[in-house]
């Protein structure tokens, strides 16, 4: 895009510092990265205000293990002893037999009960058998597989500046910044840029141009309306940039016309992943 002419409202920089500084009045419009925490800030009307990139997609969770089997078969019950035969009947008959013991294992069914004797006694009852075995446990479900880590929402060498002042008497575009970037993920990136320009001449120009890799992403004109005014211009743009690709970021000046010196100075560039 071409911008001519264009006239900021306000200042607006983008600046690296390694302590965030009090906000005033005069931040509002300005752009400051806290290095250490690695966060843009931007000056709004009351304070600063975090710009912060995309978050990493959080890992999907892991598959729930199947249950046990079910419990054990309960043992069967043993069977109940037969009750003894009683005896006959007599004037003075004698007692019935005892009834034989119930076989260890399953209870014994219950023995039937005798004829009365006249003074026969009763048969004794069989033993108990002894409890079934308990069934074995379920064996227990295999654990679930772990989810795949988040991408990270920034990547390294996204920040360069230059802040001191260069000039040159050279029709052709000088290299004032460069930012070598190499993204370790594949997506959309924002490309922030800013630089004061002035002439030592009123009324001459200075061309400010920024680039990728020798393309042109935005050129601006300057005539200042008395000579060494700075003007500060700034932009950005959403780049589609490819994991591993190395990329070349580049602001660039020069006069324009054959009079007067361009002067360039606080030069900055900011790369942010967006998605």
């Amino acid at each position: 895009m071409r911008t001519y002419g264009f006239t900021g409202k306000g200042k607006v920089t983008i600046q690296k510092v390694s302590v965030m500084p009090a906000w005033t009045p005069e931040d509002e419009g300005r752009l400051v990265w806290d290095d250490p925490n690695n966060i843009l800030y931007v000056g709004g009307d009351t304070g600063w205000i975090a710009a912060t990139g995309a978050g990493g997609t959080s890992g999907s969770s892991g598959t729930s293990g199947t249950s046990g089997a079910g419990s054990g078969t309960s043992g069967s019950s043993g069977t109940s002893g037969s009750s003894g035969t009683s005896g006959s009947s007599g004037t003075s008959g004698s007692s019935g037999t005892s009834g034989s013991s119930g076989t260890s294992g399953s209870s014994g069914t219950s023995g039937s009960s005798g004829s009365s004797g006249t003074s026969g006694s009763s048969g004794t009852s069989g033993s108990s058998g002894s409890s079934g075995t308990s069934g074995s446990s379920g064996t227990s479900g295999s654990s679930g597989t772990s989810g795949s880590s988040g991408t990270s929402g920034y990547s390294t060498n996204d920040y360069a500046e230059d802040e001191t002042e260069s000039t040159t008497t050279d029709t052709a575009l000088q290299t004032k910044l460069t930012l070598n970037y190499t993204p370790t993920a594949s997506g959309n990136y924002i490309i922030f840029f800013s630089a004061e320009v002035a002439n030592t001449n009123a009324a001459k120009s200075t061309v400010l141009e920024f680039d990728r890799d020798g393309t042109e992403i935005n050129v601006s004109y300057y005539s200042p309306s008395s000579a060494n005014e700075y003007r500060v211009y700034s932009s950005f743009k959403n780049n589609a940039l490819v994991a591993s690709s190395s990329y070349a970021f580049n602001i660039k000046y020069a006069r324009v016309g054959g009079v007067g010196t361009a002067m360039i100075r606080r030069a900055r560039i900011f790369i942010m992943r967006r998605s």
